[in-house]
């Protein structure tokens, strides 16, 4: 949070907001932040918002000269980005910012994550922030959306046989979220929802109707994945670290099905490669309990099975 922003949709924009807007030719700004998976959601909800209001959105990419979160901005390096909404020169950016935190034409998703139908409303002329991980809010604008994130850069020369194999096989993409997501600064956010025991579930879910799956596990921990999944993994995926991480949701994306995490970058990897005859399995949370709300039904649409930490099936498969 950058400071206590005002929290909702303004009714009209400032005069101050009006004067710069034109001058800018600009309607709206929208903050992008986050890792790859964030900005992906960030844009598709942009590409929404202009196609079914027709108004002049641009992106606000200026917090990623001052820290990078995961490896900074890097969707228009990954993806071609056709039709997707352009990003405001550097110091146009930070007019907006400032104006906007001056006037309070600053409306922002708040402490709930949740799929918020207000932040659809047309008209809207102001500057936005929130991370909207909800495929709803870019329902009708698919296309427009798998346009914009067709990889642009060819996978690496040492992923090329396993690609292959992916495709041609009844692969399981199995991602295992961890890093991050156990320090002690997140882990009461994001620990314990991906637990081995809702892998087991998940993955018994999947051998039920596909007995001769093929699981392949994405992780940034992969030694911690070979000694957990040992006796179900058809192979653990490392390599693509760093600026080559995206090769993992490129890879599984190729994956006939998925096991997902409580991650948008596994749940951007299962949406690229779609959803006609695979199996998809969702973890019940995305967040632990606590001062962010967000509701699983927002984040898995109804191709997912949801599974609990414990292994309960809350939602089985279609």
């Amino acid at each position: 949070m950058i400071w206590p922003p005002r929290v909702g949709l303004l009714r009209s924009p400032s005069l101050s907001w009006q004067a710069t807007s034109a001058l800018l030719g600009v309607d709206r700004v929208h903050l992008i932040d986050g890792g790859l998976g964030n900005q992906m959601f960030q844009h598709a909800y942009a590409i929404a918002l202009q196609k079914s209001d027709q108004a002049r959105v641009r992106l606000d990419i200026g917090r990623y000269g001052k820290r990078s979160a995961h490896n900074g901005y890097e969707a228009d390096r990954i993806f071609t980005l056709d039709g997707a909404i352009p990003a405001l020169a550097r110091l146009a950016s930070g007019i907006t910012f400032r104006l906007a935190r001056r006037a309070a034409d600053f409306n922002y998703e708040g402490p709930s994550i949740a799929f918020q139908p207000e932040f659809l409303r047309q008209g809207i002329k102001a500057y936005v922030k929130g991370f909207f991980p909800s495929y709803r809010y870019f329902q009708g604008a698919e296309a427009e959306v798998r346009r914009a994130f067709t990889f642009r850069l060819p996978l690496p020369e040492r992923c090329a046989a396993l690609a292959e194999e992916l495709a041609a096989d009844d692969s399981v993409a199995v991602h295992v979220r961890r890093g991050d997501y156990v320090d002690a600064i997140h882990a009461s956010t994001f620990a314990g929802i991906c637990t081995p025991g809702y892998y087991a579930k998940a993955i018994a879910l999947v051998r039920a109707r596909r007995p001769a799956a093929r699981f392949y596990f994405f992780s940034d921990e992969p030694d911690w994945c070979r000694a957990t999944f040992a006796d179900v993994a058809t192979k653990v995926v490392d390599g693509n670290v760093g600026t080559d991480a995206w090769a993992d949701m490129a890879l599984m994306s190729r994956c006939r099905h998925a096991i997902i995490a409580n991650s948008s970058f596994s749940w951007w990897a299962r949406w690229l490669g779609g959803f006609d005859g695979s199996i998809c399995v969702a973890p019940s949370r995305v967040l632990n309990p606590g001062e962010i709300f967000s509701r699983i039904e927002d984040f898995a649409p109804e191709q997912y099975a949801i599974v609990s930490p414990e292994g309960d099936v809350l939602r089985n498969l279609p």
